[in-house]
This record gives C-alpha cells, sequence and structure tokens, in this order.
C-alpha cells in the first residue's frame, strides 16, 4: 500500500496539553506503531489557507474531551495536503477538500472519512464509528493473499488459519463487527496460541475489552486481572459500559445454563467493576459480602427456585438490611456525597460543564438509604407475589414498615396494605392506606394510586 518515507507537519500544533497530540513522525514509523499499538491512524488533512480547517484546531482539536478519547485510541497525525510529502499522501487517499479527516488502519487501508468542519459530538461519535468499521467493512488482505472480501471469505478462510494469531487477531473483529456471537470462544483459542509475554499487551488488551462477550472464559479472565489496564485504554467511562455489559452477560448466562459456578465468576467481577466506577456503592468488607449475596437472591428468582428465594431472603434481609441503623446509614450516604462533590470543589472539575449536573446530584442523595428502603420494599412485595406463609408475610410487613421510615413511598405504602389484606387485617390495611394517603397530600405528592387502591379495601 502506500507509503511514505518522512511526514512532518509544518504548522504549528495548536493541540495543547488538553487536545489532541499529534505526532510528527515518519509515516512507515506510524503504521508500525499502529501495528504494535493495535490503533488506527487518525490523520488531519489541511491546508494552510483552509479557514475550517484552523476553527477545527482551535475548537475541536483542542478540546479535553476530543484530546481524552483521539490520544489513547489513536496515532494522531497531521498533514499539509500542498507541502512536501503531503501532496502524495493526499492524493493517495483521493483528498479533494478541506479539512478531510483520515482513519488508517496498519496496512494503509481507508477505513473512515470525514470532511469539513464537525463539532466535538461529531467527531467522538465518528471517532466510534471509525473503531467499529476497523478491518470489518473493506476488503481486508491477510499475509498477502487474495483480500478477502465478505464474512463467508473469512468463515472458510478459518479452517486453513485458525492457528495463524494475525488471522485471528483480525478475524475476530470482523465476526463481532457482524455482531456473530461467539468471540468468547475464538478469544480464548487466539489467547491460547499467544506467547504469555503478547497476552496482555495494549494490541490485545483492546481486542478483548471490545469484542468479549462474558468473563465465563480465559479471555475474560485476562480482563478481569487487567481491568484497571484496560479502561485507562479509553478511560472517561468510555469502557464502563462495556465492562459492565459483560457482566450482565455472564449473569444471564448463569441463569440460562443454572450453573453456579459462573455466577461465582459475576460475583467476583462484580464488586472489582463498582469499586471501579462507582466506589460509593463498596464502602466496607460487608457492603462486599451483600453484593455477593444480593446476586445469590438474584439467581434464585430468575430461575424461579420460589423456597429457596424465599428462604435466603429473609436471611439476607436479616442480615444486611433490618440491622442498619439510620445513623450508618447516613454515614454511608455523606461518604457518598463527599465523593461525587470533592473533583468540583477542589477545582478538579467544573460542575457548569457537565450536563444534566443538578439531576446527577439529586439523583445520589441519600443513596444508601434509598437503595436499602428499595430493597426492603422489594424483597416484602416478593413475598406477596411468591405467597409465602404467614410468619414471612410478618417478617415482610416489618420490612415495609422500615423502608417507610427510610424513605416514605407509595409503593411501600401500597406493599405493606397488601401484606395486611393476605393477612386477613383489612381494617388495619384502610387505616394504613388513609394514612400514607394524608402524609403524601400534606408533602404535595401524587395519591391517585393510594386513593384508587383504598377502594378495594371498602
Amino acid at each position: 500500500m502506500f507509503s511514505l518515507l518522512v511526514l512532518v507537519s509544518s504548522q504549528p500544533a495548536y493541540s495543547q496539553s488538553k487536545g489532541i497530540a499529534f505526532q510528527k513522525i515518519a509515516w512507515k514509523q506510524a503504521l508500525s506503531k499502529a501495528s504494535e499499538d493495535g490503533k488506527l491512524i487518525f490523520v488531519d488533512v489541511y491546508t494552510s489557507w483552509c479557514g475550517p480547517c484552523k476553527l477545527l484546531d482551535r475548537d475541536v482539536f483542542s478540546d479535553s474531551q476530543v484530546g481524552s478519547v483521539f490520544n489513547r485510541r489513536f496515532i494522531n497525525l497531521k498533514i499539509d495536503a500542498e507541502k512536501g510529502e503531503g501532496i502524495a499522501l493526499a492524493k493517495a487517499y483521493h483528498v479533494s477538500a478541506y479539512p478531510t479527516l483520515l482513519f488508517i488502519n496498519s496496512n494503509g487501508q481507508l477505513i473512515h472519512e470525514l470532511i469539513g468542519l464537525v463539532a466535538v459530538s461529531k467527531l467522538v461519535k465518528e471517532s466510534d464509528l471509525a473503531l467499529a468499521k476497523r478491518g470489518g467493512n473493506s476488503a481486508l488482505s491477510f499475509q498477502g493473499n487474495q483480500p478477502l472480501q465478505s464474512l463467508t471469505d473469512w468463515d472458510q478462510a478459518y479452517a486453513q488459519h485458525k492457528t495463524d494469531t494475525s488471522f485471528l487477531y483480525q478475524y475476530i473483529q470482523i465476526r463481532h463487527e457482524n455482531n456473530i456471537l461467539d468471540s468468547d470462544r475464538l478469544l480464548d483459542q487466539y489467547i491460547q496460541l499467544l506467547p504469555p509475554s503478547q497476552t496482555y499487551s495494549t494490541k490485545n488488551l483492546i481486542l478483548i475489552s471490545t469484542c468479549l462477550e462474558t468473563f465465563d472464559s480465559r479471555a475474560g479472565q485476562v480482563l478481569a486481572a487487567h481491568i484497571q489496564e484496560a479502561d485507562k485504554l479509553e478511560g472517561d467511562g468510555y469502557s464502563m459500559g462495556r465492562t459492565f455489559s459483560f457482566a450482565k452477560a455472564t449473569f444471564d448466562k448463569a441463569v440460562a445454563k443454572r450453573d453456579t459456578h459462573i455466577l461465582g465468576v459475576y460475583n467476583q467481577i462484580l464488586p472489582v467493576l463498582n469499586k471501579m466506577y462507582s466506589p460509593y456503592t463498596i464502602q466496607d468488607k460487608e457492603d462486599s459480602l451483600s453484593v455477593i449475596q444480593a446476586n445469590r437472591l438474584r439467581y434464585l428468582k430468575a430461575t424461579h427456585d420460589t423456597l429457596a428465594y424465599l428462604k435466603a431472603v429473609s436471611a439476607y434481609v436479616q442480615t444486611y438490611l433490618v440491622n442498619q441503623t439510620t445513623h450508618q446509614l447516613n454515614a454511608k450516604d455523606a461518604y457518598t456525597d463527599r465523593w461525587f462533590m470533592t473533583p468540583y470543589l477542589t477545582g478538579k472539575e467544573d460542575s457548569t460543564q457537565v450536563p444534566g449536573f443538578a439531576n446527577l446530584k439529586r439523583g445520589l442523595y441519600q443513596n444508601r438509604t434509598r437503595s436499602v428502603a428499595n430493597k426492603l420494599g422489594s424483597y416484602a412485595l416478593d413475598c406477596v407475589v411468591m405467597k409465602a406463609e404467614s410468619n414471612q408475610l410478618n417478617q415482610a410487613l416489618e420490612w415495609t414498615k422500615r423502608a417507610e421510615q427510610l424513605f416514605d413511598r407509595s409503593a411501600y405504602i401500597l406493599t405493606e396494605a397488601s401484606i395486611l389484606k393476605k393477612l386477613g387485617r383489612l381494617a388495619e390495611a384502610r387505616i394504613q392506606l388513609e394514612q400514607g394517603i394524608s402524609r403524601l397530600k400534606s408533602r404535595h405528592e401524587d395519591v391517585k394510586e393510594l386513593e384508587e387502591a383504598l377502594t378495594n379495601y371498602r
């Protein structure tokens, strides 16, 4: 493919420490570095007279979000299309308008292209698209063979090349881009063939963190062991959604197979992810144990093991929920508030630049207190739905009362009334609903649902 010996930008770099760090390196070196790091090359093709090019430099490339994304994801280069060897590069990629933004793989093949001035959000989204397309939609060559044009071509080539890591590296990405759900099997095969020194390379961590399906695999174990390193490769939450989706898929797999071993894998990774991304959820050893036991309840409920669930839920509530005093919950709420606000109070972050900041802050208000109340109300309702015995219904009644003490909501009031009705205490249920309606009305909250329910208790 096209090769340049030297690539030097004569334009001053506008990218500051917070923006894109454009590298002044030879084109062959850029290709080599892209191959070693498993990255695409991002090229800004500009001219000295281009007004939109200057605006792109000033307003977009200098943006901290763009810099954070592009400096981790790409080898970033800048080319003047009318000077030096930039002329040949622009010609090779048929550039005819400026600015033109190119995403090129380590083989020199064009993966994605943008023309014109783009906003910050648009550029970030287009970078996501470039990564999704890498190696998939273009005709790819494999070690000098004829280009493999389609997924069928690659599937047919697999039998011959299934022990070749270069082939598998591309093949895994292509099947992932085509939503073929067998990446774990192929990733495990790929890792098995790698020398130990290469297993945890940047290139391979990116591959695993992009294409993994569940943590119940050898590739999943590799990612779990190096989750913080993988997160830093993209950072700023870009890998958070993916890793939590891998965890969810692991839990779903455990349920589908009714496999407690896979549930154990899920229990191992979830506290790690919570500690990384939501440290306020795991504040002590008891929190960690609570998460594991709550996952077991989810598993029993999802597998419809009602008797085991009802037995386990009583033990869980007594151990981890009702024994938490208001003082303890307030302390954990305060910790959450400090964790959230510290970057803004210390000046590290600017709350005015965070979309929906007020809603984010409101969502974390009394986070632990509301969480405990929600669990108590939810587990009590399960006892009603699953037709628990009267002794457990009496326990559940106490759970709803505690939930109302912590965070008075119509849902808990309705659950308490349902339990009283199940226990044959209809008069008490009516009184409880009436008192609930009075409390909520005094706070100007909606009571329509409670008033409708009251008609069924006459």
